[in-house]
Protein backbone atom coordinates (compact mmCIF):
# COMPACT_ATOMS: atom_id res chain seq x y z
CA UNK A 1 0.00 0.00 0.00
CA UNK A 2 2.99 2.28 0.48
CA UNK A 3 3.58 2.44 -3.29
CA UNK A 4 -0.12 3.02 -3.93
CA UNK A 5 -0.17 5.92 -1.47
CA UNK A 6 3.03 7.41 -2.88
CA UNK A 7 1.70 7.28 -6.44
CA UNK A 8 -1.65 8.75 -5.35
CA UNK A 9 0.06 11.56 -3.46
CA UNK A 10 2.20 12.36 -6.51
CA UNK A 11 -0.80 12.36 -8.87
CA UNK A 12 0.29 9.16 -10.58
CA UNK A 13 -2.31 6.71 -9.34
CA UNK A 14 -2.55 4.94 -12.69
CA UNK A 15 1.10 3.85 -12.35
CA UNK A 16 -0.03 0.97 -10.13
CA UNK A 17 -2.46 -0.44 -12.70
CA UNK A 18 -1.37 -3.60 -14.50
CA UNK A 19 -0.15 -2.77 -18.01
CA UNK A 20 -2.49 -5.44 -19.41
CA UNK A 21 -5.43 -3.35 -18.22
CA UNK A 22 -3.99 -0.11 -19.57
CA UNK A 23 -4.72 -0.42 -23.24
CA UNK A 24 -5.84 2.87 -24.69
CA UNK A 25 -7.64 1.07 -27.50
CA UNK A 26 -9.75 -0.89 -25.03
CA UNK A 27 -13.26 0.53 -24.50
CA UNK A 28 -13.28 -0.90 -20.97
CA UNK A 29 -10.27 1.10 -19.78
CA UNK A 30 -11.62 4.10 -17.89
CA UNK A 31 -8.82 5.98 -16.09
CA UNK A 32 -11.21 8.23 -14.19
CA UNK A 33 -13.10 5.22 -12.82
CA UNK A 34 -9.88 3.48 -11.78
CA UNK A 35 -8.66 6.59 -9.96
CA UNK A 36 -12.02 6.98 -8.25
CA UNK A 37 -11.92 3.40 -6.95
CA UNK A 38 -8.35 3.87 -5.82
CA UNK A 39 -9.41 6.95 -3.88
CA UNK A 40 -12.23 4.98 -2.22
CA UNK A 41 -9.83 2.16 -1.35
CA UNK A 42 -7.42 4.60 0.28
CA UNK A 43 -10.27 6.03 2.34
CA UNK A 44 -11.04 2.52 3.61
CA UNK A 45 -7.54 2.09 5.08
CA UNK A 46 -7.32 5.36 6.99
CA UNK A 47 -5.44 5.29 10.29
CA UNK A 48 -8.31 6.67 12.34
CA UNK A 49 -11.57 4.74 12.35
CA UNK A 50 -13.59 7.94 12.23
CA UNK A 51 -11.85 8.90 8.95
CA UNK A 52 -12.94 5.66 7.24
CA UNK A 53 -16.25 5.64 5.36
CA UNK A 54 -19.13 3.45 6.48
CA UNK A 55 -19.87 0.44 4.27
CA UNK A 56 -23.09 2.09 3.17
CA UNK A 57 -21.11 5.19 2.09
CA UNK A 58 -18.65 3.03 0.17
CA UNK A 59 -21.55 1.40 -1.69
CA UNK A 60 -22.91 4.85 -2.57
CA UNK A 61 -19.50 6.09 -3.70
CA UNK A 62 -18.96 3.02 -5.89
CA UNK A 63 -22.42 3.21 -7.40
CA UNK A 64 -22.64 6.90 -8.20
CA UNK A 65 -20.31 9.12 -10.16
CA UNK A 66 -22.10 12.14 -8.71
CA UNK A 67 -21.13 11.20 -5.15
CA UNK A 68 -18.40 13.55 -3.90
CA UNK A 69 -15.44 11.66 -2.45
CA UNK A 70 -13.19 13.16 0.24
CA UNK A 71 -9.43 13.22 -0.26
CA UNK A 72 -7.70 10.41 1.66
CA UNK A 73 -5.07 10.96 4.32
CA UNK A 74 -2.09 8.61 4.63
CA UNK A 75 -3.17 4.97 5.18
CA UNK A 76 -3.21 3.55 8.69
CA UNK A 77 0.16 1.87 8.41
CA UNK A 78 1.82 4.60 6.37
CA UNK A 79 2.57 7.89 8.08
CA UNK A 80 3.99 10.58 5.84
CA UNK A 81 6.16 13.38 7.19
CA UNK A 82 6.43 13.57 10.93
CA UNK A 83 4.02 11.89 13.27
CA UNK A 84 3.13 15.12 15.07
CA UNK A 85 1.55 16.48 11.89
CA UNK A 86 -0.64 13.41 11.56
CA UNK A 87 -1.30 12.55 15.20
CA UNK A 88 -0.45 15.18 17.77
CA UNK A 89 -0.47 12.56 20.53
CA UNK A 90 2.50 10.69 19.06
CA UNK A 91 5.91 11.83 20.26
CA UNK A 92 8.18 9.94 17.85
CA UNK A 93 9.09 12.03 14.82
CA UNK A 94 10.85 10.24 11.96
CA UNK A 95 12.83 12.30 9.46
CA UNK A 96 11.05 11.00 6.34
CA UNK A 97 8.17 8.93 5.06
CA UNK A 98 7.73 5.56 6.73
CA UNK A 99 5.37 2.67 6.24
Amino acid sequence: MHQVWRNWKEGQGLEIVDTVIIDSSSPTFRPREILRRLQIALLCVQARVEDRPLKSSVVLMLGSEAEDIPQPKPPGYCVIGNFSETYSTWSKQPDNDSC
